[in-house]
């Protein structure tokens, strides 16, 4: 089950009185946007949505920050179902939010003993734990799964180097990936996201864009998968615990600090995110305008 660039938020629709809140996905790059008749669930924070076709019907499953639990709805669906699972190793939380179980989890954990890594240093057992500080999380011996192409790419990311496999439910194991081409791979905490590089030009294609976090400030790292080399790009765009813009890097914002910061500013459910804001009023006045005209300010970049 993957989660493609989409965001979980919630709109408003008249059932009575007061306003029920409906769950909607939207993807940001087309507009698209996919609503559902559920209430959105809403002691979210930190949600991660995959839109899955289920017998042709869209189903929308959420991964709540709640140990091991998640929900799931299909469209016309009067609530969302709420599963819980009670074996940690059953269900395989990743770093790039995407979701694995059953086979595809088996052929992972096979390619974890075949690096001598235990699947509890490389998975998240509370997968979003490790997600709201990058500056507490480790930079290595991570596993990521990255949609590129049509494909689903496992992504070890050691100590030394990065080792790529592509899954095919069809094959007995995992195949080893040399070079992906024209297209380059933004890995982080959030998700992960991989773009054709003809539509990038100051992107590099066969490379992966990564954060680090240096004495408390986030930087931009690229490993290059035919020298097998890492090098420092620039300063990164960083995120507070509340959403709010840290800009340790001089606007104009270059497409590859907008591309990486991508992969860390998903905001948590739009609920928990008003609520917020709410409280934020008897402290700031007119938050909401600072809002506004904070998030104006950060859509401001260059391709150079």
């Amino acid at each position: 089950m993957s989660s493609p660039p989409h965001t979980a938020a919630s709109s408003s629709s008249r059932t009575g009185s007061p306003l029920t809140p409906r769950a909607c996905v939207l993807n940001p790059f087309t507009g698209y946007l996919v609503r559902f008749m559920a209430p959105m669930v809403i002691d979210l924070v930190a949600p991660a949505a995959a839109v899955t076709h289920f017998e042709g019907e869209p189903t929308l499953v959420l991964f709540c920050d709640e140990y091991r639990t998640m929900y799931a709805a299909e469209l016309d669906s009067g609530c969302f179902i709420e599963f819980r699972d009670w074996y940690p190793y059953k269900r395989v939380g990743f770093l790039g939010f995407f979701y694995a179980g059953g086979d595809v989890s088996d052929k992972i954990y096979d390619l974890m003993s075949s690096f001598g890594v235990r699947p509890s240093e490389m998975l998240a057992v509370y997968p979003f734990e490790d997600f709201d500080d990058p500056a507490e999380t480790r930079h290595t011996d991570r596993c990521f799964l990255v949609e590129s192409a049509g494909e689903l790419l496992m992504i070890f990311k050691l100590q030394q180097h990065m080792e790529l496999f592509k899954i095919d439910n069809d094959r007995s194991a995992p195949e080893p990936v040399k070079s992906i081409g024209n297209r380059a791979i933004f890995l982080g905490y959030r998700q992960c996201l991989s773009i054709n590089v003809d539509k990038f030009h100051s992107v590099e294609a066969n490379c992966i864009y990564y954060l680090k976090c240096i004495d408390s400030r986030l930087s931009i790292y690229k490993y290059d998968l035919k020298d097998e080399k890492e090098e420092w790009i620039s300063g990164a765009i960083s995120c507070s615990i509340n959403d709010l813009f840290l800009c340790d890097v001089d606007r104009p914002f270059t497409i590859i600090q907008l591309l990486s910061s991508y992969t860390i500013s998903v905001w948590g459910s739009e609920l928990e995110y008003e609520k917020s804001f709410e409280q934020l009023h008897h402290v700031i006045p007119n938050a909401e305008e600072f809002r506004l005209s904070s998030y104006l300010e950060d859509l401001e970049f260059n391709d150079d």
